[in-house]
C-alpha cells in the first residue's frame, strides 16, 4: 500500500481503510441497482424534454397566430389609408376613421380569446406531462 492512497487489493478484493484497525471491503453497486436508482432521474430528464418540446411547439404556434393577425390587421391599415385617400367630405372621413376602429376592437378581441385558446391548450399539455412525469416517477401504491 502506497502512502498517497488508503486503497488495498487482497485477494482481488479492494478494500479501504488507512490507519483502522479492520479493513472495510468496497464492492460497487450492480447495475441493477443504478438503473434502479437513475429510473426516476431518467424518467425526469424524458419529462422535462417532452415538457419543452411541447412548450416550444406551443409557442410556436401562437407566434404564427400572432404574426398572421398582425399581417391581417396591418392590410387593413392599407385599406383605411386608401379609403381616406379616396374620401370626398368630412362625413366620409370620419366614417371610415369609426368602421376601422370598431373592426379593431372587434379584431383584437377574437385574436386575444385565440390566444388565451392556445395558452389553455399549452397549460393543459404541461399539466398532462408534469402528471404523467409524476405517476411514472412515483412508485405504485397496490
Amino acid at each position: 500500500m502506497s502512502q498517497a492512497s488508503d486503497r488495498q487489493e487482497t485477494d482481488g478484493q479492494a478494500t479501504y481503510g488507512k490507519g483502522l484497525n479492520t479493513a472495510v471491503p468496497f464492492e460497487p453497486p450492480s447495475s441493477n441497482l443504478l438503473s434502479h436508482m437513475m429510473r426516476p432521474a431518467m424518467s425526469a430528464n424524458a419529462s422535462v424534454l417532452e415538457l419543452n418540446a411541447r412548450l416550444f411547439h406551443m409557442a410556436a404556434e401562437a407566434s404564427r397566430e400572432w404574426l398572421d393577425f398582425i399581417g391581417r390587421r396591418l392590410e387593413k391599415d392599407a385599406e383605411l389609408t386608401e379609403e381616406l385617400r379616396h374620401a370626398k367630405d368630412p362625413q366620409a372621413i370620419m366614417d371610415a376613421y369609426t368602421q376601422f376602429y370598431q373592426r379593431a376592437v372587434q379584431d383584437y378581441h377574437q385574436e386575444f380569446a385565440e390566444l388565451m385558446r392556445l395558452s389553455t391548450k399549452a397549460a393543459n399539455g404541461a399539466g398532462e406531462v408534469i402528471k404523467e412525469a409524476t405517476s411514472s416517477a412515483l412508485p405504485s401504491r397496490s
